[in-house]
């Protein structure tokens, strides 16, 4: 399910439907924006590696773990790439070709870090591949987010020359464009230092 609608973008650019149009016209603008949401959003969550709405399942393979003193003890550190984590599913390290289950381990879910003790006669080390299942993202939507898939979405629009007879007349859109851009990349910018690694 999308975050936003066709109808959130339309109001934002303050477009109208042509009463005397056709059914058919009306829900094929529609379906138009509404594959640029699905694009946009797609794009936004993996700039930004986290989802909003509802948590996605991932599978990673990392290919290197820190080996780092975790409260007291030895313990290898991995990171996934899309956070925050809400569960694990599983975790699995490759030793000598063949994968072994995890079991003992430690999240910090918010920067998705995950460690796990190195347990004596253990024979993983911080160079085999690591593989985690888990669930990742947000139930919640800030209304940030929202703004700035409306505001990439309207870009496409207002660039696109079929749509433009939709748009208010006489109006130029080129301030507003940088002023989008800007809006777009300091979100981004904001959520993709707050899911980095480490």
């Amino acid at each position: 399910m999308s975050i936003i609608t066709p109808a959130d973008v339309k109001e934002f650019l303050m477009m109208v439907d042509d009463p005397n149009d056709p059914p058919s016209v009306v829900n094929r603008v529609n379906n138009w924006i509404q594959k640029r949401i699905d694009e946009v959003e797609e794009w936004f969550f993996d700039i930004c590696k986290t989802a909003w709405g509802t948590p996605r399942s991932g599978t990673d393979i990392i290919n290197n773990a820190r080996l780092i003193t975790w409260r007291g003890r030895l313990a290898f550190l991995i990171y996934v790439f899309y956070k925050p984590i809400v569960s694990i599913t599983n975790i699995e390290v490759n030793v000598m070709g063949s994968w072994r289950t995890v079991s003992n381990y430690e999240v910090v879910n918010e920067r998705g870090a995950i460690y796990v003790p190195v347990l004596p006669h253990d024979f993983a080390n911080q160079w085999h591949k690591w593989k985690v299942e888990y669930t990742y993202g947000y139930n919640e939507i800030p209304n940030d987010i929202k703004g700035a898939l409306i505001r990439k979405v309207a870009i496409e629009i207002v660039n696109t020359q079929q749509l433009q007879i939709m748009l208010p007349t006489g109006f130029d859109f080129t301030k507003s464009i940088e002023e989008w851009k800007n809006y777009i990349t300091n979100v981004i910018t904001r959520y993709a230092n707050i899911n980095s690694f480490g």
